[in-house]
C-alpha cells in the first residue's frame, strides 16, 4: 500500500526518493518493505452514501510485508505476507489475529523506452480459516476469505528537482476460495495519485488520494474516496527509510467511514 523510477545507479549513489513503486530493482538488488495499516471506524456510508453511526469503535490492523529481488533490468520476483488483526469494541469485545495471506509477487518493466512505468502482479492466497467470520459470534470479520489476484500499473513523473507525481491503477479480482463462505467473485478498481515534495534529499512530504470502486450487479456496488498527508525520512541514506501516513475516508457508498494510521519501514540492499 505504500508508495514507492527506475534509474540504473551505483549502489553508493542510490537515493530512495528515486525508488518509487514504479521502480524496478536492478540485478542483485533486494527491497524489503514492512507497512503497517491501522483502520478504525465508528460509522459507515450506507447504500445512499449517507454516514451512519454504528454505536461502537472498530479497529482493523493489516501488516503487509514483502521482499523483491532484482533478477535483471526488467524483472523482479518476490513474496508477500499479510498479518491481520481485528478488535471490535462491543461487549464482550471481539478479537482475532491471523496470518491472513501469503503471495508470490512479480514485477516487470515492459517498455524499455519508459523508465518510470512498471506492472506488478500478486496472488494473495488465504491461509486462515473462515476469515469473514459468521461461524461463531466470537469470530468477527477479519479479511475477505477469497483468493485475490492484484494487478497494479505504476507510473511517475518528475515535475522538477523538488516535485514528483505518481499514479497507480489497479485491478483486484476476488475469486471464491474452495470450501469457504467467501462472497461470490467480484472486482475492485482502485485508482491512486500522489504528489511528492522533496525539501531535502532525505525528506519526502506527500499528499495521497485514492478512489476505489467495486463493480458488480449494479455496476458500481460500492466505492470510497480517501485522502491524507504522508512523510518519508531516510534514516540511512540510500539504505533505510521510515514512513508515516494518515488518511480519512471522505466519501463512500456501502463502505466504512473511518480513518487510517500507517507506519512503514523499507530497506534497499
Amino acid at each position: 500500500m505504500t508508495l514507492i523510477l527506475a534509474y540504473p545507479a551505483q549502489a553508493q549513489n542510490i537515493n530512495l526518493q528515486n525508488i518509487t513503486p514504479s521502480a524496478i530493482m536492478q540485478k542483485g538488488q533486494l527491497e524489503l518493505k514492512l507497512f503497517n495499516n491501522l483502520y478504525t471506524q465508528r460509522a459507515f456510508y450506507n447504500s445512499e452514501s449517507q454516514k451512519q453511526d454504528i454505536g461502537h469503535q472498530e479497529w482493523y490492523f493489516t501488516s503487509v510485508n514483502y521482499a523483491l529481488w532484482g533478477v535483471n533490468q526488467w524483472l523482479n520476483v518476490g513474496a508477500e505476507v499479510w498479518i491481520n488483526h481485528v478488535n471490535i469494541a462491543t461487549s464482550p469485545a471481539q478479537k482475532r489475529t491471523a496470518i491472513g495471506y501469503v503471495a508470490p509477487k512479480l514485477k516487470i518493466a515492459p517498455f524499455k523506452s519508459i523508465e518510470r512505468f512498471s506492472i506488478t502482479s500478486t496472488l494473495l492466497i488465504p491461509t486462515a480459516p473462515d476469515m469473514q467470520g459468521g461461524g461463531q459470534p466470537s469470530d468477527p470479520f477479519l479479511a475477505f476469505d477469497n483468493i485475490i489476484w492484484i494487478n497494479q500499473v505504476f507510473y511517475d513523473q518528475r515535475l522538477s528537482p523538488q516535485w514528483q507525481v505518481f499514479f497507480e491503477l489497479s485491478g483486484w479480482t476476488y475469486f471464491k476460495r474452495p470450501g469457504a463462505t467467501a462472497s461470490s467473485p467480484f472486482f475492485r478498481l482502485p485508482a491512486k495519485a500522489i504528489l511528492s515534495w522533496f525539501p531535502t534529499h532525505r525528506i519526502t512530504v506527500y499528499g495521497l488520494s485514492e478512489l476505489m470502486t467495486q463493480l458488480g450487479k449494479n455496476f458500481i456496488d460500492s466505492y470510497y474516496f480517501q485522502a491524507g498527508p504522508g512523510l518519508k525520512y531516510q534514516l540511512i541514506p540510500g539504505k533505510m527509510e521510515a514512513e508515516a501516513l494518515y488518511t480519512n475516508f471522505l466519501a463512500g457508498k456501502s463502505q466504512g467511514a473511518g480513518q487510517t494510521f500507517n507506519l512503514g519501514i523499507r530497506f534497499v540492499l
